[in-house]
């Protein structure tokens, strides 16, 4: 089933007042789950030209609003060109006459207008904007216009081209002859007061399979003219939401994980069990009572166990578990302690036999 547009039209909006404001009712009820698409043109509120970014869009139902493409002539100054802009919403809270939508502006513009429509897809798909599906033009007193996209995916789409210009005839924004008129018809601010002082837009459709298309037309009114082209298509809603779901899912998604991976070893924190699996060094001397002292180091490691056989030194290598992001693994590392220095007592002084009145008990034993 192809894109479908429901109703070409679902209401207008004309005003010609300086504000940042325009504001319109649907004409009808929206079927919840369709999409509005809204097309807007107004005065330049800037100077910017080319892709810009000055209107918005809102509703009473709380419906979020999703900007195809806004493109805008300035010539030069605020309020002597046209920006037109196309914006798509899935009316999942529904729309209905009683509900307002609401344009907003950056700034004030004088010349306003607005057209709606309702576009459905069937059960089970989406309606996205194609991958490189909008591009636009803009120029100052000209009298034609040409927007194309190219390399698209080969699927079947909705072409959905607007024509907009600073003026009040519908001569001036003619829409390509392939694409067929949308049901509201041309919008923009009115003729009163002459083409200087007015907008006007036509928004045409072409629903072809194709990998792009061309949205021109020659032999206009002269005028500044601002062009949009968009082509929207068809997507599965349940391949996106479990692709969306997974990548969310996926433990990489989360950028704080990715950190915590890279983590220096110099960072990482033991295992509350890593203390128990610290073999102690064992140090084998002829007389221990000679260790029963080591100086402070710098090292987190206990001191050496003392064992009265030979002078040797024995260091044990070290089993470490780390906890890190990946799964826990034993890292083997050497000691680089260092045996400590047998120095034997000197011995005592020999005291001569006639001094010795009494026992007297030293290191070495009894005399």
């Amino acid at each position: 089933m192809a894109i479908v547009i429901e109703s070409g039209n679902r209401g207008t909006a004309t005003e010609k007042t300086s504000d940042q404001t325009l504001s319109f009712s649907p004409t009808a009820n929206f079927t919840a789950g369709n999409y509005a698409l809204l097309a807007v043109v107004i005065d330049n509120t800037g100077t910017a030209e080319g892709v810009t970014n000055d209107i918005s869009v809102t509703d009473t139902k709380g419906n979020s609003y999703f900007k195809l493409r806004e493109q805008t002539e300035a010539n030069t100054a605020a309020l002597t060109g046209v920006t037109c802009a196309l914006f798509l919403a899935c009316v999942s809270n529904g729309l209905l006459t009683t509900d307002t939508i609401n344009i907003a502006l950056a700034a004030n513009a004088t010349a306003k207008g607005a057209g709606l429509a309702e576009l459905s897809v069937a059960a089970g798909k989406i309606l996205v904007l194609s991958v490189g599906g909008a591009d636009g033009s803009n120029a100052a007193a000209t009298t034609s216009y040409s927007v194309a996209l190219s390399s698209l995916t080969n699927v079947a789409g909705l072409y959905i081209g607007i024509s907009s210009c600073e003026d009040e005839l519908d001569s001036a924004c003619t829409l390509d002859a392939a694409y067929a008129e949308i049901g509201f018809g041309s919008i923009g601010s009115g003729v009163a007061g002459g083409n200087a002082t007015n907008v006007r837009a036509r928004v045409g459709t072409l629903a072809n399979t194709s990998t792009g298309d061309t949205f021109d037309n020659t032999g206009l009114t002269s005028g500044e003219k601002a062009t949009i082209l968009v082509r929207l298509q068809e997507d599965d809603l349940d391949l996106r939401r479990q692709t969306t779901k997974t990548a969310l899912q996926a433990p990489w998604a989360n950028q704080n994980a990715r950190r915590v991976r890279r983590e220096p070893y110099s960072r990482l924190r033991p295992e509350e069990e890593a203390p128990l699996l610290l073999a102690r060094p064992i140090l084998v001397v002829s007389n221990p009572a000679l260790f029963v002292q080591f100086p402070q180091t710098h090292s987190r490691l206990e001191p050496p166990v003392v064992v009265d056989m030979v002078s040797a030194f024995i260091a044990e290598p070290l089993r470490i578990i780390f906890r890190t992001a990946v799964a826990p693994r034993p890292i083997h590392i050497k000691s680089f302690l260092r045996p400590p220095q047998v120095v034997e007592p000197a011995p005592p002084p020999v005291i001569p036999f006639e001094e010795n009145l009494a026992p007297v008990i030293y290191g070495y034993g009894a005399m």
